[in-house]
């Protein structure tokens, strides 16, 4: 945190206005708005009166957290997760409360605080209490995503705003507004899930989740290929076989719409990983479904697309215009790889690309 960072967080924990800062040191506002904007540093001779001023030492003037206070909050930290184990979150806000009554400015105390109060609200509390701890959280978090530049901390602060705008316990609970800071998250499509509660947007919850899955599903299966690169064909073909399993059982009808890309993608592997051990056969079946999913996929017209299967009703999936689909095109180059080398003068090999494909199952 730069001096100028430091001194804007300290002035507003203080309540003061740029002019109110500037008249205690009989200087110009614009002067205070440059330190804070980082465009220009107070002079030397202002550094020690303006520590003085706020009460901190020179090192927390520049942004400089001690050894010493970082431990200490560490030690807090281990305090507070052993009242969570116990439940006993109020001991543990005002764990909260002494740390940051200690440590002002200290980002992890005040969102720890929020973190702590959020746990606290309980339906045995009166709706009275839990509405003021979560007044109390939102002006926690709203402070750090002012203040803060850790964009871990702010992601969390986001995380926690939506917890409290989409609580059902508590009469402030604001669905707009539990999507909107959703929407800030760089993980918004998992917390979109959660802001939509009302009954009227409950469709929007339902198809946020299944899209959702469908992300987890095909980032586990592309995860799984990654990590058995370099591993043994045989372990690459379990991988991507278990991925086909993933996404048979997620799509129980066959129906992939834009997932043939997926499917293709890993019957490729398959090929690939058998064409390293010259098994003729096997090879030659991976390819064909290659082929076969990259004609379902570029039969599908432009536009959206919804689901058939009983698990994804909801979701809907984009299928790009045609001309900017050149996958058959991709994979029948890619045929030309040295590791199909030994198919080369193989007629079954050879027509691959170009064969009709019946209709049946291809699983």
């Amino acid at each position: 945190m730069s001096i100028g960072e430091k001194i804007r967080l300290l002035r507003m924990e203080k309540n003061l206005t740029q002019e109110q800062l500037a008249a205690a040191f009989d200087i110009s506002v614009s002067a205070v708005s440059q330190w804070e904007s980082g465009r220009t540093t107070p002079d030397i001779s202002m550094v020690v009166p303006l520590a003085d001023f706020f009460g901190v030492s020179l090192d927390e003037l520049f942004g400089y957290r001690s050894e010493k206070q970082t431990e200490e909050v560490n030690e807090y930290g281990r305090r507070a997760i052993a009242c969570i184990e116990k439940r006993d979150f109020e001991s543990g806000i005002l764990l909260w409360r002494e740390a940051l009554r200690k440590y002002p400015g200290n980002f992890t105390c005040c969102y720890c605080l929020a973190s702590m109060l959020l746990y606290s609200i309980d339906p045995a509390k009166s709706a009275e209490e839990n509405n003021k701890r979560a007044q109390e959280i939102i002006a926690l978090c709203e402070k750090l995503l002012r203040d803060c530049p850790d964009i871990r901390t702010k992601e969390n602060a986001v995380k926690t705003l939506v917890s409290v705008y989409s609580h059902p316990l508590l009469a402030i609970a604001d669905e707009e507004k539990a999507v909107e800071y959703a929407h800030m998250a760089v993980s918004s499509s998992s917390l979109l899930e959660h802001a939509y509660f009302t009954e009227e947007n409950r469709p929007k919850a339902i198809r946020q989740r299944q899209q959702n899955i469908l992300h987890q599903i095909g980032h586990i299966t592309r995860s799984l290929r990654l990590i058995t690169l370099k591993e043994s064909p045989e372990e690459q073909i379990r991988a991507c076989r278990a991925g086909l399993t993933m996404w048979e059982t997620l799509i129980d009808d066959g129906n992939y719409l834009a997932y043939h890309r997926d499917i293709a993608d890993l019957w490729w592997n398959i090929a690939c990983a058998n064409a390293s051990m010259q098994k003729r056969e096997e090879t030659l079946d991976a390819l064909r479904k290659v082929f076969r999913h990259l004609r379902l996929y570029d039969a599908l017209p432009a536009g959206d697309h919804c689901f058939s299967c009983s698990f994804l009703r909801e979701a809907k999936v984009h299928v790009p215009d045609f001309s900017s689909r050149n996958l058959m095109q991709l994979y029948t180059n890619r045929l030309r790889y040295t590791v199909f080398d030994f198919l080369r003068d193989d007629a079954a090999f050879s027509g691959i690309a170009a064969s009709s494909e019946s209709e049946g199952d291809i699983q």
